[in-house]
């Protein structure tokens, strides 16, 4: 069995083949040698696909196909026209992943595996999601850049390593936990193309949303701002109403506990004093520490 651990969650791969990993995924390796130590366990089958249903998809695009019927969900991989290589059969909150015999050597890669689960689920199913984000760790603290790609969240997080010596634990994303009215931030095996990533976690300080300007100024979002800043860049199965939902809910308690600014900066060093006089102004205010 091959075990990673995501924001403290232990989702085990149960084969009778050997999994390998990758440098990122090796990162995020635990190990659990019987199921009862994981919180997920996805038995991985080499054997003929799940017949395909005759209703009609409720999903469908360039990779994936899935079908529904009373409580039981089939996911069919690859792309429309190719043969089907991969089946995710879901029944309520069990999952059991198959694999076409031909196509094995995809499933003996623990990324194929990652991806083909609905990982994005799991997670919330735990109070936790994936923000599409640059991740800094600051006096002990994390701190999360959102923003579209291209809009400045490696600069800003270069820019904070470079002059105050942050840590940069993810150049593309960062998972958000959740738990006994605490929020920290933790690190994931996917990092796009900025090829930084670190298996560490830290409190939230705060949440970033960035936008390109021309001087740089800052103002906390309200409630209903930040959620609809950060569903944008939240992983997110849009199709699913059920995860959406959960999702949304999440947003909603996140927002409580830590504070969503929208910073409108340059590409400077000052963009990075900017915020860390708000956020050192707004410790003195309300005599949040920094250190945890």
């Amino acid at each position: 069995m091959k075990v990673i651990s995501l924001a403290k969650i232990s989702i085990g791969f149960a084969s009778d083949f050997v999994i390998s990993a990758d440098k990122y995924m090796t990162l995020f390796a635990e190990e659990v040698l019987t199921p009862e130590g994981c919180d997920c366990v996805i038995p991985i089958r080499c054997e003929a696909l799940p017949d395909i249903p005759a209703s009609a998809p409720i999903y469908i695009d360039n990779k994936r196909c899935v079908f529904e019927e009373g409580n039981e969900q089939l996911h069919y991989y690859l792309p429309l026209g190719e043969e089907w290589q991969f089946c995710l059969k879901k029944h309520g909150e069990e999952r059991c992943l198959y694999v076409k015999p031909p196509y094995r050597r995809y499933a003996e890669n623990l990324w194929n595996l990652v991806n083909k689960v609905e990982l994005t689920s799991i997670l919330m199913k735990y109070n936790a999601l994936i923000l599409h984000a640059s991740y800094i760790i600051y006096h002990g603290k994390a701190i999360l850049f959102t923003a579209p790609s291209g809009t400045g969240k490696s600069t800003q997080a270069r820019l904070w390593n470079e002059n105050r010596q942050a840590r940069i634990v993810n150049g593309d994303r960062a998972i958000i936990r959740l738990q006994e009215g605490r929020l920290r931030a933790y690190g994931l095996p996917f990092c796009g193309s900025s090829d930084i990533c670190l298996n560490e976690d830290a409190p939230l300080l705060a949440i970033v949303v960035l936008g390109q300007a021309p001087d740089n100024r800052i103002e906390k979002l309200s409630g209903v701002e930040s959620i609809k800043y950060l569903y944008s860049q939240m992983a997110v199965q849009r199709w699913n109403e059920r995860e959406v939902a959960s999702g949304v809910r999440l947003l909603q308690d996140i927002v409580q506990y830590v504070p969503v600014l929208r910073l409108q900066c340059t590409p400077t060093p000052e963009a990075v004093f900017t915020l860390e006089h708000y956020l050192q102004k707004t410790e003195n205010e309300e005599g949040v520490p920094w250190q945890y």
